[in-house]
């Protein structure tokens, strides 16, 4: 079978381009990523004609041809890592010849990338992001920028956008920008146009996505997240610095190399954390039971990312083994064929196997192959189709095909998961049990470019052994199980993460597939005689979270005869087994006893009648008949939004047909990735009945008039129905920000010296000033004091309200706290947050307050353990 690099240079050659050897190949929720280098002649001569040369004039060149294309020659450094030190326009052009020659010839979608596509691109993006700069496309075919010399007149070729691209950054690089960074940003909304994951990556973001998928780098060995906006351990790494430092779950880190992280973006933190392996890293962390905070000294190392996690099944009659893999990464195929057989080898053999791909993003293509190949004995395992086709087949080789395997997925586990769960599925090797996925089905490549630009761009999509697209509606597991929160009001019930798949990101691709199709599939699977989809509530009271989704898997292997197993491939006729062998029966009592918990708490909590599925066939007919279902969905009338006013979208759902429709919802969403879902359960809805409701929502924040698209619909039965979703833009007024400053000093001391300054045993009050240097009013501001010094101080629990502060005013908030002294470090921070609906975001503060030196210092641990 031949490789992707093999197949590329094909295309490479016929198309003269010379590019040095591939270095890596991955895929992920970025999707299959090739990345490629140019070498110096990557642009022959036939793309620099019609290219003009804009002097310090921006007059035309003389000519094109040999002179132009020597002067690139002379000025041109292709590796990665050196910096351009000649013309600023020369590189500008230079790096938009590369990025647009690039999409011309290599984007999945041809017909998005012709020369006339480009420039409306570009006219959008220099719309959106420099106004001022007036732009429009010639009815004679001519790309026209009005720039200081005057009107410029670019033909519409890859060569001329480019002129126009480079000329467009020189125009608008102000403020101490880069020429070279701001044709970077310009190529970057361009392509991000074309679909979400195709970007032009900084070389920050170029290198996490290599370290990611490399599965090592060199750093301390720590999961963290953010938590209260405080950098919080999930867990040390085995065998890491962090884990011989004594670094444990729940440690916050404080300072690193005494950098506050309060407040802090995750990935500036990680940057902090991140560095040359023999480097040294100096973190203070907090610890709860500890009086005073904990300083570190550890050495950076290369760390050893583990992709699999193996664990026996707890409690279970049977030998089965549970495989969670975090991502696909080099060595995750090797690890996973390892963990088995060290499984068997402690215990005589395997009954049964559950791969765990739950909130897996992806990772690399050529590992989720192999972990699919491992499982199967021969057959397709996927397919990628763009400019040109290939197919991917299982070998002979090391084949474990004789247990029983249940596979995991949720909403998060997306691109490489998605390609092992549908392989797997479609063979009918597995059960899959959980939620949809993602729906990631595009392939991506990434070329690296001049001047450290990386180019991420779909090139492919890519499709199960049925032929099934999952571009935009992913893999439907054989066993749905539907979650539905406990929660005080008929609000995302079914959880606030959906509708935050791939269908619902801006400028998404188009399933390459029958529409009519996958929702026949779908009913077929969710009206199943045993057990397609249900519903289980998720107890808040229970105190723990039941791990649903595993206890079904187990049921199901513990079912099954032991008999043997084999793959089932494709068979003569060429089509593909799409259910599995293995009886399901014995999950239907269980899967209907928590049906019949989720509808009696809905009718009994909200009255909406969730009891019965709709009849085989009725999916089908809503999903593609208009007239099944009237949804409308409009903002107010009387809803003119001011700044920071909340929009109210009123909405109605009608039966237009003769049968009713059951387990109907109502969503509405902003778009992007980020936006956040409203979701309210209807129920059934009888022959000719409707019901109505709304959602009220927050728009962000606009610096001036623009306008906001959200996104509202229905689902039946959980599944967003796309004929009756319905996008709404909504004129958002421009505001300003408030102009916000925070000082703070140490007042009403009691206990000891009233200098400002705290000693062991005092009493005082922490008085934060608040200073609004800007124009608008703050009328409803918060302030949240969070302690980053452990137990030797003690704040006040108290919400000091809400503040209201006039443009150039100031407010304050005295929080009283107790200073307790001992063994402690020279200062103590506090953390302090404002909150307005008038800010765009919250703004954080780390303050420092001073200490008496009579309380002690502290001294570093220097590579000794934390306790």
């Amino acid at each position: 079978m031949r490789n992707h690099w093999e197949n590329f240079k094909d295309r490479i050659e016929a198309n003269r381009r010379a590019l040095l050897p591939v270095s890596l190949l991955v895929a992920g929720v970025a999707g299959t990523v090739l990345l490629l280098r140019f070498s110096p002649n990557l642009f022959p001569a036939q793309l620099l004609e019609n290219t003009r040369w804009l002097g310090k004039s921006l007059e035309n060149s003389p000519g094109p041809g040999s002179v132009r294309q020597n002067r690139l020659k002379e000025r041109q450094q292709p590796r990665l890592g050196e910096k351009f030190t000649g013309n600023d326009f020369d590189a500008a052009l230079q790096l938009s010849q590369s990025v647009l020659a690039t999409a011309r010839n290599f984007y999945v979608d041809a017909a998005r990338v012709s020369e006339r596509q480009l420039a409306e691109v570009l006219l959008k993006v220099l719309k959106k992001s420099s106004p001022s700069l007036e732009s429009s496309i010639a009815p004679s075919g001519m790309f026209s920028m009005n720039i200081e010399a005057g009107e410029a007149k670019y033909p519409l070729t890859v060569a001329g956008l480019s002129d126009a691209v480079a000329a467009a950054a020189v125009a608008t690089a102000s403020g101490g920008v880069k020429v070279l960074d701001r044709v970077r940003e310009i190529l970057h909304e361009m392509v991000s146009e074309l679909d979400p994951h195709s970007s032009v990556m900084s070389p920050s973001a170029y290198n996490e996505l290599r370290q990611g998928t490399e599965g090592s780098f060199g750093g301390l060995g720590v999961l963290v997240t953010i938590k209260d906006r405080v950098l919080t351990v999930i867990k040390p790494l085995p065998n890491s610095p962090a884990i011989r430092a004594g670094i444990l779950p729940g440690d916050r880190i404080v300072r690193i190399n005494g950098q506050a992280t309060f407040g802090m973006a995750l990935e500036d933190l990680m940057d902090f954390m991140r560095g040359n392996p023999g480097t040294q890293v100096q973190m203070r962390i907090l610890r709860r039971g500890r009086q005073a905070p904990l300083d570190i000294l550890l050495n950076r190392e290369v760390i050893q990312v583990d992709s699999v996690t193996a664990t026996p099944l707890p409690d279970s009659k049977l030998r089965v083994l549970q495989v969670a893999v975090e991502t696909f990464s080099a060595k995750t195929s090797r690890e996973i064929l390892s963990a088995i057989k060290e499984f068997k080898r402690r215990t005589g053999g395997l009954d049964g196997l559950v791969l765990d791909l739950r909130s897996n993003p992806g990772g690399l293509l050529d590992q989720a192959v192999q972990v699919a190949d491992l499982f199967l004995e021969d057959g397709v395992i996927v397919s990628t189709r763009g400019r040109r086709q290939e197919v991917e087949l299982a070998g002979k080789g090391y084949d474990e095909t004789d247990f029983p395997m249940v596979v995991l997925v949720d909403e998060e586990s997306a691109s490489a998961s998605e390609i092992v769960a549908g392989a797997l599925q479609d063979h009918g090797r597995a059960v899959v049990v959980g939620q949809p996925t993602f729906g990631k089905g595009s392939v991506q490549t990434v070329f690296e470019l001049p001047f450290e630009v990386a180019l991420k761009l779909t090139i492919a999509r890519y499709y199960t052994p049925a032929d099934r697209s999952i571009q935009n509606v992913g893999i439907v597991p054989d066993v749905w199980l539907q979650p539905v929160v406990e929660g005080e009001q008929n609000l995302n019930l079914l959880g606030a993460s959906r509708y935050r798949n791939e269908s619902f990101l801006l400028h998404n691709l188009d399933a390459n597939s029958d529409a009519r199709n996958h929702v026949a599939d779908l009913d077929q699977r969710m009206s199943g005689s045993c057990c397609g989809k249900s519903y289980f509530m998720n107890w808040k009271a229970q105190g723990t979270e039941v791990d649903e989704d595993m206890a079904v898997a187990r049921t199901i292997i513990e079912a099954y005869p032991r008999d043997g197993m084999a793959s089932a491939p494709l068979n003569s006729s060429g089509s593909v087994r799409t259910r599995t062998t293995m009886n399901l029966e014995p999950v239907g009592a269980h899967l209907k006893k928590t049906i019949s918990d989720v509808s009696s708490w809905l009718r009994d909590r909200f009255a909406v009648y969730w009891d019965d599925p709709n009849d085989k066939g009725q999916l089908v007919e809503v999903a593609t008949n208009p007239n099944a279902l009237a949804f409308q969905a409009e903002v107010l009338a009387s809803a003119n939004p001011g700044p920071g006013d909340d929009i109210r979208v009123v909405w109605t759902v009608a039966n237009k047909g003769k049968q009713p429709v059951r387990r109907i919802s109502v969503f509405l969403r902003t778009t992007g990735v980020s936006g956040e879902t409203q979701e309210s359960l209807v129920g059934t809805l009888e022959a000719g009945q409707s019901r109505s409701g709304s959602f009220s929502a927050k728009p962000p924040f606009f610096p001036a008039d623009g306008v906001w698209e959200v996104d509202s619909g229905i689902a039946v039965d959980g599944w967003p129905v796309a004929l009756h979703s319905r996008k709404i833009e909504v004129k958002i007024p421009g505001r300003d920000r408030p102009v916000l400053s925070v000082s703070s000093s140490i007042v009403e001391e009691k206990g000891g010296v009233s200098n400002g300054v705290l000693d062991p045993g005092e009493q005082a009050k922490l008085h934060v000033v608040i200073n609004n240097t800007g124009t608008v009013d703050v009328s409803d501001l918060s302030v949240t004091l969070t302690n980053l010094s452990g137990e030797r101080i003690s704040l006040s629990d108290s919400e000091p309200g809400k503040l209201s502060i006039k443009g150039g005013s100031v407010g304050f908030v005295d929080v009283p706290l107790v200073f307790h002294g001992g063994v402690s470090a020279d200062e103590l921070d506090v953390g302090i947050s404002l909150e307005s609906r008038a800010l765009d975001g919250p703004l954080v503060q780390n303050v420092t307050l001073p200490v008496s030196t009579i309380a002690g210092r502290i001294g570093s641990l220097g590579g000794k353990s934390a306790e």
